[in-house]
């Protein structure tokens, strides 16, 4: 943990004041390089340095190539100092010498690099046409609706890093592994960007791909090279160790182009994860080496952690935002971004994520915009921060904010946690509504409607704090995401078929997990279509991360973050076993399900209010009702393991759509004082309302 004394003053302004932002923010955008053929200028923020120098470097394909030249760089207004190289300078390594009034001096990449040498510490001069693919244009408009997305989070090692995937041994764990086409498992079953199409996905939210700092590029992957990326260093440049060279700048850049462009030929957007609010290392991060003292908060002299991490971005601050902002637009631009979703979003201002939208809205108001809006006690009022209690401020529809009818969405924990049970460490054993736990049917039923406005005490002691969402859109709807345990790991733990130490955590190297089979496997797969079924028919965005739909797991781990793609790669094998299928089966279909029902799909709470009812939400049972201009929906969710009898859903002439947790093809039905629903089953019904 970085906690040193970084605060200060200058020129007794304190560092990071709202005086020192009036005397020195820059609202320039040409930091960092401009390059044209006959000489390149590179320009730094740097008001508290009293000198700055530029230095070249022999070869851009080594992190440690002699230097050739230092240059003198010179102070312009607003602390931004530059200078002018003559010559066509493409692949010329560099970085900058800072020095300061008291003498000391840091050495460090350009924090606007767009490349840099293998492992980041160097930036790297490029021409445009070195970071240019052809036939690369924008996607089309999405929908004014966020609603209409689907999405599937995946990482791009886990995702191909696996024989099982098919994909070709130089291209495994790599931006260009889900590029190919055709791949197969063992047994002949699509795998990578054809089974994405098959699964009938909108969006891939891809982890970290920016040059984090945790994982060395100069060495091959293993268990001990692995970490998802959650560590920046380098914001602006693809990840090396994804490139199939990450020793020459350009190759990771377009190879990450060619990796978007391919799933927006098979249809598919991409939206980028994104890690603003901390990063790795004050040591080593270029924000912290120009300008010590400015970009992060700190309390008393020292930096503060919220994000757990040793640091926090002071993105309240004027460079501090317009850097985000900056950068959001860089890789918007010019990777075709269609989303973002954004890390610890609480732990940024929420005047920051307005501005941030604003800038999207001027490119396409279809670009998804979402993240983890927990309340982090951010050492800011709360109302500043993008939290869910205040997630209205940070909405532009129905006449709200900006008018442009965009929004910035959040993850929904209520959800995930009532479904399942909380999956802290602390917690592997918990149980929530799909495993029996009894009292959760009330807090499911208010999420099934889009998670509204509450005072209700009891769904406001649930989730620790007030959720003030402006509408459904808001809502990021998921029983699985990377953090914690796979879905498929916390049901098994949760229904005693793991194997736990004597402090009753899951022992992670038991194959016993990976290995369940027969009447078990059977019990967690009900259980896994049931959580999954919530998330994808509950009013908002569905999200459900990539093997979830065919039980995915990690032996139990609750935070893999760096534990090796022995736990973290996807086993595409998995698709071979019949129950496995079965679940994958199920989750296309229902998908499918949603994207053909409008009904599913309302983003204001006055339409949903409008349009939908909750039935039942007792003894284990939820059901609602759901309708649209031709037809009305009704949804019956029973998590006990014998049949139930809902009498609530009225008596008449029906069509079975979805019945024991399987898509049917359509077929008539007569209830009579009651829908009898299947033990751990999921059910959907339909009438004609006209």
């Amino acid at each position: 943990m970085d906690n040193t004394a970084v605060s200060g003053s200058y020129h007794g302004v304190e560092i990071g004041s709202p005086e020192f932002d009036a005397l020195y923010a820059y609202d320039g955008n040409d930091l960092g390089f401009e390059w044209n053929p006959d000489a390149t200028t590179f320009r730094l923020w740097a008001p508290t340095a009293a000198q700055v120098s530029l230095n070249l470097y022999d070869s851009d394909q080594s992190s440690d190539a002699p230097l050739r030249e230092s240059v003198a760089m010179a102070r312009h207004d607003k602390g931004v100092w530059s200078a002018t190289v003559l010559g066509d300078l493409r692949d010329q390594a560099y970085d900058y010498q800072v020095t300061f009034e008291d003498g000391s001096s840091n050495t460090t990449p350009d924090p606007y690099a767009v490349a840099a040498v293998v492992n980041g510490h160097r930036s790297v001069v490029l021409a445009p046409e070195q970071m240019t693919i052809p036939d690369f244009p924008r996607m089309p408009h999405f929908s004014s609706l966020q609603t209409d997305a689907r999405i599937a989070e995946l990482s791009v090692r886990d995702s191909t890093i696996s024989p099982t995937s098919g994909v070709s041994e130089a291209h495994r764990g790599k931006f260009l592994g889900l590029t190919e086409k055709g791949t197969t498992n063992s047994f002949g079953k699509s795998t990578g960007l054809d089974y994405l199409v098959k699964l009938g996905v909108t969006h891939v939210q891809i982890m970290p791909m920016y040059d984090f700092e945790s994982v060395d590029e100069t060495k091959p992957f293993s268990d001990d090279n692995y970490n998802w990326g959650y560590d920046p260093l380098n914001y602006n440049v693809p990840e090396g160790s994804f490139s199939t060279n990450p020793y020459d700048p350009a190759t990771r850049i377009r190879e990450a182009k060619l990796m978007v462009r391919a799933l927006h030929e098979a249809g598919i957007r991409v939206v980028m994860d994104v890690v603003y609010n901390h990063v790795y290392s004050l040591k080593t991060h270029p924000l912290a080496l120009s300008v010590p003292g400015y970009f992060f908060r700190t309390v008393d002299g020292k930096l503060t952690s919220r994000s757990f991490c040793g640091n926090d971005v002071a993105s309240e601050r004027a460079m501090g935002r317009k850097y985000i902002i900056d950068s959001l637009r860089y890789w918007i631009e010019n990777f075709r971004l269609d989303g973002i979703r954004f890390d610890i979003l609480g732990l940024i201002d929420n005047e920051t994520i307005r501005q941030a939208r604003a800038m999207m809205d001027e490119i396409d108001t279809s670009i998804l915009a979402y993240g983890e809006g927990w309340d982090m006690h951010a050492d800011l009022p709360t109302e500043q921060m993008t939290v869910q209690e205040y997630a209205n401020l940070v909405d532009n529809q129905e006449g709200r904010g900006s008018r442009t009818g965009s929004t910035v969405g959040f993850f929904n924990d209520s959800l995930r946690d009532n479904l399942k049970g909380a999956d802290f460490d602390s917690e592997p054993t918990s149980r929530g509504f799909v495993t029996g736990e009894p009292g959760k049917e009330r807090i499911i039923a208010y999420n099934m409607l889009g998670t509204q406005p509450t005072q209700d005490e009891e769904i406001v002691k649930s989730h620790g704090t007030a959720m003030n969402h402006a509408d459904a859109s808001q809502v990021v709807q998921y029983a699985e995401i990377h953090d914690g345990m796979t879905l498929f790991d916390k049901l098994a733990i949760s229904l005693g078929y793991a194997e736990l130490d004597e402090q009753g955590n899951p022992i992670t190297s038991s194959p016993v997990l990976r290995n369940l089979d027969g009447e078990k496997l059977q019990d967690v797969a009900r259980r896994q279509m049931l959580a999954t079924a919530a998330a994808l028919l509950a009013q908002g965005v569905p999200e459900i991360q990539l093997g979830q739909e065919f039980l995915r797991t990690k032996d139990g781990e609750h935070n893999s973050y760096n534990t090796g793609d022995t736990q973290n790669a996807i086993d595409w094998n998995r698709l071979a076993n019949p129950v496995a299928a079965r679940v994958a089966r199920f989750v296309r279909d229902l998908w499918a399900l949603r994207a053909s029902t409008p009904a599913f799909r309302y983003s204001s709470y006055q339409q949903i209010n409008a349009h939908a009812s909750v039935l039942a939400m007792e003894n284990g049972v939820v059901a609602w009702r759901v309708s649209d201009e031709s037809h009305a929906y009704t949804v019956v969710l029973n998590a006990n393991e014998v049949p139930q009898r809902v009498r609530e859903v009225s008596s008449g002439y029906y069509e079975v759509l979805c019945e024991n947790s399987e898509v049917v093809e359509p077929r008539a039905l007569e209830v009579a004082h009651g829908f009898t629903a299947a033990g751990l089953s999921v059910n959907v019904l339909r009438r004609s309302v006209l």
